[in-house]
């Protein structure tokens, strides 16, 4: 099972829900717990209902709009206590438990009598039908393929909760005693600590206390800047010969030192769980290795040294860091051993060795953060599981906090033993996964009473509401990756990558788009194609990667005009080979009509979710309409196309003429259709026919091909620009430094190594001749320094500068035969060094 709305009455910053959007199916008897006996009548007092996904919620927020209450409900009703407050508080570790100080000020119904409590419920999806009679003490019919349950935690006299369900007269109420039985039905609550840095080194006492270890059996071990500063105290102090006046200030000396280090190994304890949770749940490390280690004298340091020495191997291989730390994919994380300590270093693609001290201090959060996630996934043994977190990119760089999202999604994929929701709050646009906006909670603090109430459907007013949310007033670019598919809207945006994600465990990865790497961004429309992408360059910055998807209409036509600078006075931005228009992707005959992406669905599909969509929403309107039957057929929709023909549709409906339709809301009704239809049960009662499912599969594989062609070819040249200006730089630099006497050799030699270390970042392809001249270079350095030649005299240094200058002059072909920069016009003639190798030209 897993949670799929949140209920929130009365609780902290949430009062009720004055919006009226909870559902345009919402009405008193589908939501009975709506109902209040106020003042002897009975009146409808809406919950405020926050939708949850099954995979990661995303809340947003203002300052004090209620986000972080949202986690402590969900926490509330799973397992009785809020989210940890202070997560170095040794009696609120776990949070407050549930209680009726939880109230909303606002409460309508609160009397003089204070025996109101704070309501709060979950709905769960998913069960099983063992699950459901369990909670329910009912059985669902075999009919009902997904059965939903209401848990609601409503304490009064006649009971602590209630369990709402469709299949019986009476909704189960329940003691607390018997709701505590029951619990354990429920996912698993996990938090990760936002507030928690991983430390520099731990010492093996320490671990062993973590691992249950009675203190007494091992020594404690104090932080080495506490000692020290304990120790200049003790120089200082001059003990008095006799009692005293001085004899009492000495001891209340001695007194504020124990309390210092008491102080210092509580903090400890606390920050302790994170190097625990390494050893002992992340890499399997049994107590007794750990003990072992610990009891080995000095003599014996070698052996302990290979031991952690395959710890560090170990602690490589399972967190795979460079997949995620995207900055550096030389970076790892390794482990050292000294005097029973555990220091963690870090190497990165300089070769050099660092501490966390010369890190930023995100590199520290972002490692507690991985480590935690990944203790949850391998520690856990639920069947099902839901991860809070509250404000993670407090101390997270904006690379950083997008490295963590690919965290989170992979968390969510189930490599586990159990299916994980994650659900975390916000304050930063940049995790605010942009290929899902679907994924986004928006809430606000009302004015007075209304307290907090979600704004529903932000998505579908683009992400203005967002920004505004977040206090920043900027252009779509915000949302804009290294590498990027832009759309002309946002349905198209949210069409492309729900495609993806719905076949993606259909098909081989090489068939599809890595969302992880690609963001795919809504220009809004067509015509704000041009504005998204030049406006994405600052000051002398190269435009990140971009591909064009474009409708194949008068607007779309008009976009690639313009984009190649076919307008006059509009200046080129984009090559062709970096635009596609989606008629590429049907058959030959639409490929020379006006077709929009909606086209892209089958017709008999697309008919499917526009009547699902109508039953939904506009089932009151259709009786009124005449007629409907004849426009939704497959002939009105190929004559027209989807989106002209959809129009027709609504505006019979609605009694308007030529007006937009919710676009959105038709692709979202799609993919849960789809949804639907995935188990082999639901098949067989799905409406939608195997032909169109798998016609439209073939679509977006064909689509993701054109996209991925352009994305590596796009990359290469951006890779290539990057990598020349580095080298360039490289050299430069050197050359400043050395610009008044020749350096030694063994920087010369430090240098190219350095050199080739980033020609390494090019690729196997745009380094094939580079690679091969520094490592000639390299090996001339070597011999030199090894022959005695420590210094370069000021001839060598003049050969070895025109080298360098012709490396620079053209890294991706460096041509040693003219190596002088004034010598650039006769550089065609030249041969290369390594002859017998491809010419690559710079892009």
């Amino acid at each position: 099972m897993y949670v799929s709305r949140v209920f929130l009455r009365w609780y902290k910053s949430f009062n009720i829900d004055y919006t009226g959007t909870v559902g345009g199916d919402r009405v008193p008897s589908k939501r009975p717990w709506n109902l209040w006996k106020l003042n002897s009548n009975e009146v409808e007092l809406p919950f405020v209902e926050i939708p949850i996904e099954q995979d990661i919620t995303i809340v947003v927020g203002a300052n004090e709009s209620g986000k972080s209450h949202l986690l402590s409900a969900i926490s509330n009703v799973l397992c009785g206590h809020s989210i940890p407050v202070d997560p170095f508080s040794t009696t609120k570790a776990e949070g407050r438990p549930y209680s009726e100080t939880d109230l909303c000020h606002f409460a309508l119904p609160l009397t003089k009598h204070a025996t109101l409590w704070p309501q709060l419920g979950l709905e769960f999806s998913g069960l099983n039908r063992d699950e459901y009679k369990s909670l329910t003490d009912v059985e669902a019919p075999k009919s009902d393929l997904s059965p939903r349950v209401q848990v609601f935690l409503m304490p009064d006299n006649d009971g602590y909760a209630t369990i709402y369900h469709s299949h019986g007269d009476q909704p189960r109420r329940l003691t607390l005693s018997d709701f505590e039985k029951i619990r354990n039905l429920f996912p698993q609550v996990h938090f990760i600590n936002s507030q928690l840095p991983f430390a520099d080194e731990v010492h093996l006492g320490d671990i062993l206390q973590g691992y249950g270890e009675s203190p007494g059996e091992t020594e404690l071990f104090y932080d080495n800047h506490v000692l020290q500063e304990i120790a200049r105290s003790i120089v200082s102090v001059q003990i008095p010969p006799v009692a005293g006046s001085p004899a009492k200030t000495f001891l209340e000396t001695v007194q504020g030192w124990k309390e210092k280090l008491a102080e210092a190994r509580r903090l400890r304890s606390q920050q302790l769980q994170l190097e625990v949770k390494l050893f002992r749940d992340v890499l399997g490390i049994p107590k007794d290795a750990i003990k072992r280690v610990y009891e080995l004298v000095d003599d014996d340091k070698s052996h302990a040294k290979a031991l952690v020495s395959k710890w560090s191997e170990e602690l490589e291989r399972v967190l795979n860091l460079s997949r995620y730390w995207q900055q550096d994919q030389d970076f790892s994380l390794r482990l050292t051993y000294h005097k029973q300590t555990i220091s963690f270093d870090i190497t990165d693609k300089t070769q050099k060795t660092y501490t966390f001290k010369e890190r930023s201090s995100g590199l520290r959060y972002f490692l507690s953060y991985y480590i935690q996630a990944k203790a949850i996934e391998k520690a856990s043994k639920a069947a099902s599981n839901i991860v809070l977190m509250d404000e993670p990119d407090s101390f997270l760089s904006i690379a950083g906090q997008r490295n963590l999202m690919a965290v989170f999604d992979s968390l969510v994929r189930g490599h586990g033993s159990g299916n994980f929701q994650l659900v975390y709050t916000t304050h930063s646009p940049f995790l605010i996964h942009r290929n899902f906006p679907k994924r986004i909670r928006l809430v606000r603090k009302g004015d007075a009473e209304e307290g907090t109430q979600l704004v529903d459907k932000a998505r579908e007013r683009r992400f203005d509401p967002i920004r505004s949310a977040l206090g920043i007033e900027l252009s779509q670019t915000l949302f804009m990756g290294a590498i990027n598919i832009v759309t002309e809207g946002a349905s198209d945006q949210f069409f492309i990558a729900e495609s993806i994600r719905f076949f993606a465990s259909e098909t081989a990865a090489s068939d599809l788009i890595n969302l992880n790497e690609v963001v795919i961004v809504s220009a809004e429309s067509s015509s704000g194609v041009y504005k998204l992408i030049s406006s994405s360059q600052w000051a002398d910055e190269s435009i990140p990667t971009a591909i064009v998807l474009l409708d194949f209409d008068d607007g779309g036509r008009t976009e690639l005009k313009r984009l190649t600078g076919q307008i006059r006075n509009t200046p080129k931005i984009l090559d062709n080979d970096t635009i596609i228009f989606v008629n590429k992707f049907l058959d030959s005959k639409q490929q020379d009509c006006d077709v929009t992406t909606e086209d892209l669905v089958p017709t008999s599909l697309f008919i499917h979710a526009v009547r699902c969509y109508i039953d939904r929403w506009l089932k009151d309107s259709v009786e009124k309409a005449e007629g409907l039957n004849e426009l939704l057929t497959e002939e009105a929709f190929t004559k027209f196309g989807h989106v002209a023909a959809a129009r027709r549709v609504f505006d019979r409906i609605r009694g308007t003429e030529n007006q937009e339709y919710d676009k959105l809301g038709v692709f979202e009704q799609l993919f849960l259709e789809l949804e639907s239809s995935k188990s082999d049960q639901k098949r067989q009662r799905s409406r939608i026919d195997a032909e169109s499912r798998e016609l439209l599969k073939k679509r977006i594989i064909a689509l993701c091909h054109a996209l991925r062609a352009r994305i590596e070819a796009g990359t290469k040249a951006a890779r290539q620009h990057t990598g020349v200006q580095a080298i360039k730089r490289l050299i430069n630099d050197f050359f400043l430094q050395y610009q008044d006497s020749p350096p030694p050799t063994l920087d010369l030699e430090l240098k190219l190594k350095r050199l080739a270390a980033e020609a390494q970042t090019f690729g196997a392809d745009d380094s094939i001749i580079l690679l091969p001249v520094l490592s000639m270079l390299i090996n001339e350095a070597k011999a030199m320094r090894q022959s005695g030649r420590t210094e370069l005299s000021r001839e060598d240094w003049d050969m070895w500068k025109k080298k360098l200058e012709a490396i620079m002059h053209n890294p991706l072909k460096p041509n040693l035969s003219q190596p002088t920069m004034d010598q650039s016009d006769k550089s065609e003639q030249a041969q290369p060094i390594i002859s017998n190798q491809p010419v690559i030209t710079a892009s």
